[in-house]
């Protein structure tokens, strides 16, 4: 009698270890902590909503993020897509890695780079196995940018490339190689009726 009464005592204590019917959602913090992790990041599970989902998909280099904006004043849309790098060592657990974005106005794509406080402009972009170009690429806010040349031969960089990686200077450390996968681009970015009218 005294073993059974231990054995349901074990049973009733692993049933409550076990289940967690309050389990909280995801949070991005919590979903770029795992991506950034040293062991690859899971597929998205279903008790995730979309944006979390599409947030969990873009920083694991798998899905373009879209974003669309209406401008408050005229009812003008705009789309952006974004995606990390796949191969950032973050310095910080809950660091996000370098963001890749592009953003569609006037049928036009216009790429831009969110890296956090750089030393300068200056990088260096490969896709592919193609030439290294060289760029001096201004800032705007936290925010990276080429000239309109530059931006041109990125534009059509992306959209023939299955990976593109570009070398930048941040501040207060070495310079570093970031690599994105283009994953979905030419199904999302180029068929977006906001990208092309």
């Amino acid at each position: 009698m005294k073993l059974f009464v231990v054995v349901i005592m074990l049973m009733g204590l692993a049933v409550g270890c076990s289940g967690n019917s309050n389990k909280a959602e995801a949070t991005p913090a919590e979903i770029s902590s795992a991506a950034s992790s040293a062991a690859p990041a899971p597929t998205p599970n279903a008790a995730l909503g979309p944006k979390e989902i599409a947030f969990a998909l873009a920083l694991q280099g798998k899905r373009w993020k879209r974003t669309e904006f209406a401008d408050e004043m005229d009812g003008h849309k705009s789309v952006s897509f974004s995606i990390y790098a796949i191969d950032y060592v973050a310095s910080q657990p809950s660091e996000v890695p370098p963001r890749l974005s592009v953003t569609c106005r006037n049928s036009a794509t216009h790429p831009y780079f969110e890296p956090g406080s750089l030393n300068d402009g200056s990088v260096r972009l490969r896709f592919d196995d193609g030439p290294v170009l060289k760029q001096n690429w201004h800032r705007s806010g936290d925010f990276w940018f080429p000239n309109s040349a530059e931006s041109s031969a990125i534009s059509k960089g992306l959209a023939n490339a299955k990976k593109a990686k570009r070398e930048y200077s941040p501040i207060g450390k070495a310079t570093q190689v970031v690599t994105f996968n283009m994953a979905d681009y030419r199904e999302t970015v180029l068929t977006d009726p906001l990208c092309h009218k």
